[in-house]
């Protein structure tokens, strides 16, 4: 190895590695305030907040790095090219199809890191993050009220707000319908987890509301405020596991969920080709600063990213083949790579 290539390459992940630290630490702070309300609401027990938080560090790592790895290698050749150490380097005959080579060593490296994340690792914490979970809810008997969305059981429909509204009595909304068809509805203030007196079976109690019966179809209409109701939900059904959960293998097998696939193909491909279009991209002209490359470069990252979303919705709603969007965008990107590596091999006019 000479020693060009041990120097570019320590730049670079001296600067990888501080933007990585910086970016990881803001983001896990954002998942560990939003674990403590899932805490706060009972949803996942409190002391196991940091090993949830630790589920989801592959899932997060595998988005990160390629956006990170794409501003460090802008910034690290800025900084080479204003010092004109670059230049040196280039009169000593390097060339750029051999800075390309060079730089691709760590790239290869987190390409690899990154496959490994988003095909292996990350769906099996995924899954392990949902068993304990559901076996936590399953021992404790733990009523879990996710806000924004509807929860049922065999006798319950709860809806909790996710934000709270003018009118305080819409806030918690529950709904029962009897088997003579009798609909019980409860509008409330506020709901709490709480254990009933004789049992330690837990309860949800609504709070500051009015109770509506009635029966579809009837004039007949009764209705009364309450400080608080408890009703009993069991939340011991059998869910639905997410897609990010299942195993790579699982889903090549049953030809099932092929847009979840595609991402996890997409992702270690996208962290290679946009970190060489970086590199084919982070030309600085003359009399302009180290950094005036480093937004165009995050601009065309971001672009080629938000194209994949594109595509794996679209695999999902329209459906579209699996290889076509395989093929589309990564095509699209390297073609590219291709003109931008030209223009760089031109001088500058």
């Amino acid at each position: 190895m000479s020693t060009g290539f041990k120097y570019i390459n320590a730049r670079v992940l001296l600067i990888f590695l501080i933007a990585l630290s910086i970016t990881v630490a803001i983001l896990v702070g954002e998942r560990l305030v939003h674990f403590l309300e899932k805490a706060a609401t009972g949803t996942v027990p409190p002391q196991a907040i940091f090993l949830l938080v630790a589920f989801r560090l592959s899932e997060l790592l595998q988005l990160v790095i390629p956006f990170v790895l794409s501003i460090s290698i802008s910034i690290s050749l800025g900084v080479l090219q204003e010092s004109r150490e670059l230049l040196s380097l280039q009169v000593a005959g390097l060339s750029n199809l051999r800075l390309l080579t060079w730089l691709s060593a760590p790239v290869l490296a987190l390409t690899v890191f990154v496959a490994f994340m988003s095909i292996l690792i990350t769906p099996s914490a995924r899954q392990m993050e949902e068993e304990y979970i559901s076996e936590y809810s399953k021992s404790k008997n733990t009523i879990a009220i996710q806000p924004g969305g509807f929860q049922r059981d065999s006798e319950w429909t709860v809806y909790q707000a996710k934000k709270s509204s003018i009118d305080k009595r819409n806030n918690v909304f529950a709904q029962s319908i009897s088997d003579n068809g009798e609909h019980s509805i409860l509008w409330g203030d506020s709901l709490e987890i709480t254990t009933e007196d004789q049992s330690d079976q837990q309860a949800i109690a609504i709070r500051n509301g009015v109770q509506i019966q009635t029966v579809p179809g009837e004039s007949q209409l009764s209705q009364y405020e309450f400080d608080e109701i408890k009703i009993r939900f069991s939340q011991n059904v059998q869910t639905k596991k997410p897609v990010e959960g299942l195993p790579t293998r699982e889903i090549i097998a049953r030809g099932k969920h092929l847009e979840e696939l595609f991402w996890r193909i997409s992702l270690p491909i996208f962290t290679f080709l946009s970190a060489l279009l970086t590199i084919c991209r982070s030309r600085i002209l003359p009399k302009k600063s180290r950094y005036s490359q480093v937004l165009p470069v995050f601009l065309y990252v971001a672009a080629y990213y938000m194209l994949l979303v594109i595509v794996k919705w679209s695999i999902e709603n329209l459906s579209l083949d699996l290889a076509l969007g395989l093929i589309i965008p990564h095509l699209m990107c390297i073609g590219f790579i291709l003109k931008s590596y030209r223009s760089l091999n031109q001088p500058i006019g």
